[in-house]
């Protein structure tokens, strides 16, 4: 297995690779190829075509590797792009990836073993040196050298974001006998974690890798009132791998749990869990990569309405003598989603805490179109903002919102900061061929490069110890960290976070196509263990 360190230098040139003109023209090859290097570097040791199937082409049970050889293409497909990868712009790369004949899981390899301290796959090239030279031109040159290093270095410290990467809160449980209900709770210490408060109309997420193969394994996500008042919903192991949706109601007749069969139960990736709120009523939702979703079962109701609500996460075995299964979760948050929403108009005064305000008076125009939240440029003239703000919190905190946007004439939509004093903002538009923003209104503004091709992406506000910065991100693991800050005291009181959307004043004539929000979440972090 790499280490930490030799993770992320091998996620780095997978990043670059990907984003190669090789790569950029074919979609399939660019999944296949995240997807098999992922797997090789969170230790696999074999990889299977149906999985490869399922996952990368989203082909189903029917599947045969004998009929179809669609896998073994797109494998031959992306080693020959990665040999003119590395045959052209690569020549230079410090870590080499290369895809094995008969073999679906790549093999990492340092250009010089001296860059990895601890090799995983690390065999160094043999290297060409030139001749010794003469001592004083030996010193010239590596003052020249030197020099050229200290200029660059300024200038890409000043003008390229930080690359940071940084694991999102990760909680892991190892199932043990027990089980939520009872008082207290019959668990071992650490298979439930609680959190802090749930609002009354919220959403809970967060991304799952785990895989049981025994009765009555089961691990999820969890709105916690009490022993006997709770919302569950978790992938457990009852014969085959199953989907759960289970609540407790105190003294109130219920219906039965839920449950419905997982096919992805046992593939071992990870898995996007959403809990909706709505006072009483509660609904699931599953995705394999957070932009395509799928609820599971009916939403439920489920008296009386919660008084002291809280989020979490369990991992547990019931009442049997099963072995542990570890359960990870990554990404937690509590927020708003806007997929398996009705389309068309929506109230946002009916979500509780948050306010949605236009600086021309006019009402928001929004709408819920292909699971986001769009917000519709053409409706308002040029000079406006529109914000959907909710109260920053008092402590540390970091705030997340996925945005489809394609900005034109200057339109941009992203997380903004509003205080008494000020405006802290990330955001997409497109200056310079495409940039993400992070400004402290009228005071400082820095840009970077947006991705070729305008994904999705995460903005991020982060706010620790007092210092506010901004990053930005298309996978959730890997941010890049843009080189702007201010104080939050700059910004003043009373201060409000949330979307926010601009059409400028020296906007063109054309409008930008809606920019599509879907989901705000706040992340949260570690959650101690509940007895």
């Amino acid at each position: 297995m790499p280490t930490e360190p030799q993770r992320d230098l091998f996620r780095n040139q997978l990043a670059k690779v990907l984003d190669s003109s090789e790569f950029e023209g074919s979609r399939q090859a660019r999944q296949f190829f995240s997807f098999v290097c992922n797997a090789a570097l969170d230790g696999r040791q074999e990889l299977e075509q149906s999985e490869i199937a399922a996952s990368v082409l989203h082909r189903g049970e029917a599947f045969n590797p004998i009929d179809s050889s669609s896998v073994r293409k797109l494998a031959t497909l992306c080693r020959q792009r990665l040999e003119r990868y590395y045959a052209g712009s690569g020549g230079q790369d410090p870590v080499i990836i290369s895809l094995p004949l008969r073999s679906y899981l790549p093999k990492f390899r340092a250009r010089e073993a001296a860059l990895i301290a601890e090799p995983f796959e690390a065999e160094a090239e043999t290297v060409v040196r030139p001749p010794p030279e003469e001592p004083a031109a030996k010193a010239k040159w590596i003052y020249t050298v030197a020099a050229c290093v200290v200029v660059t270095a300024v200038v890409l410290l000043l003008a390229q974001p930080r690359r940071v990467s940084e694991p999102p809160g990760r909680i892991v449980i190892q199932t043990r006998q027990g089980g939520i209900a009872g008082t207290p709770m019959d668990l071992s210490g650490g298979s439930v974690r609680l959190g802090g408060a749930f609002a009354a109309v919220a959403d809970l997420r967060a991304r799952m890798t785990f895989r049981p193969d025994r009765n009555t394994q089961i691990a999820g996500i969890v709105v916690y009132d009490g022993p006997r008042h709770y919302v569950k919903f978790g992938r457990r192991f009852n014969l085959r791998t199953e989907w759960e949706l289970a609540w407790g109601g105190d003294q109130v007749t219920l219906a039965p749990p839920q449950f419905f069969y997982d096919p992805q139960g046992q593939t071992g990736n990870p898995t996007w869990l959403l809990l909706r709120r709505a006072h009483s009523d509660f609904s699931a939702f599953v995705s394999p990569d957070r932009s395509t979703w799928q609820q599971i079962g009916e939403s439920v109701r489920i008296p009386p309405e919660f008084r002291q609500a809280r989020l979490g996460v369990y991992g547990h075995n019931g009442r049997s003598d099963a072995p542990p299964a570890e359960a990870i979760f990554e990404n937690i948050g509590v927020g708003l989603s806007f997929q398996g929403r009705a389309p068309g108009s929506i109230d946002l005064s009916s979500f509780e805490s948050w306010r949605s305000e236009t600086s021309c008076g006019a009402p928001a125009p929004v709408s819920i179109g292909n699971g986001a939240l769009q917000f519709h440029f053409e409706a308002i003239p040029r000079g406006c903002n529109w914000d959907f703000l909710t109260p920053a919190a008092a402590a540390d905190w970091t705030m997340v919102s996925t945005v489809d946007f394609l900005p034109l004439a200057g339109d941009l939509a992203g997380l903004t900061v509003k205080g008494s004093a000020g405006e802290f903002r990330v955001a997409r538009w497109n200056a310079n061929g495409g940039s993400i923003l992070a400004e402290h209104v009228s005071r400082k503004q820095v840009n970077a490069p947006d991705y070729a091709g305008w994904p999705p992406i995460t903005l991020r506000l982060r706010a620790r110890q007092g210092v506010l910065k901004a990053g930005f991100s298309r996978d959730d693991r890997h941010f890049e960290e843009l080189p702007a800050e201010v104080r939050l005291a700059e910004l003043g009181t009373k201060l409000q976070v949330g979307l926010h959307a601009m059409r400028p004043t020296w906007s063109g004539k054309t409008s930008s196509e809606p920019a599509r929000f879907h989901d705000v979440f706040w992340e949260v972090g570690n959650l101690p263990a509940s007895p």
